[in-house]
């Protein structure tokens, strides 16, 4: 069977077809003269065109051609999209796993230090940020010995404290 988009060879045409072209221009007529010689129906190599052929099977295979080229043109941005999913979801899994790795540990803390009586130096110390007098002094202490710690002047420690109070 012969592709559709093959030339036909030049044997192939008939001498009155050949001809025509000729005689229309000699007649003046070369607007009615077609492109190409053309050829018969029974010459197009497609089942369509000849009654006697079952057009099915040449049709199924244009169609599975078509098919096979849209699977394909679609195939590229259809991997890329579940690529993108993948990485998502294992961002996602990888959060949820250290959210609760996070939990776990707070919760385990937090049970550590009720076994340990810790929770009520916690309260006390909740109480004396609350009250302002007493948050002044905790957090100068604090600072000072922070300052003292690392090396500096004790004073340097007083002035920082001094600043976080002003800015609050």
């Amino acid at each position: 069977m012969q592709p559709l988009n093959t030339p036909i060879p030049p044997k192939a045409i008939p001498v009155a077809r050949e001809s025509l072209a000729l005689s229309d221009a000699m007649h003046g007529l070369q607007a009615m003269t077609p492109p190409n010689t053309g050829m018969y129906n029974s010459d197009d190599g497609g089942a369509m065109s000849k009654p006697y052929l079952n057009a099915n099977v040449t049709e199924n295979q244009e169609l599975a051609r078509q098919n096979m080229i849209q699977n394909a043109q679609t195939a590229a941005p259809q991997a890329a999209a579940g690529a993108m999913g993948a990485v998502r979801k294992g961002v996602t899994e990888q959060s949820t796993q250290e959210f609760r790795a996070q939990e776990f540990l707070n919760e385990k803390m937090a049970t550590q230090l009720d076994a340990a009586g810790l929770g009520q130096n916690l309260m006390q110390i909740n109480a004396v940020m609350g009250t302002d007098p007493d948050r002044a002094k905790f957090v100068n202490d604090i600072e000072t010995s922070r300052a003292m710690f690392s090396g500096q002047a004790p004073e340097l420690g007083a002035e920082r404290a001094q600043e976080q109070y002003y800015r609050r």
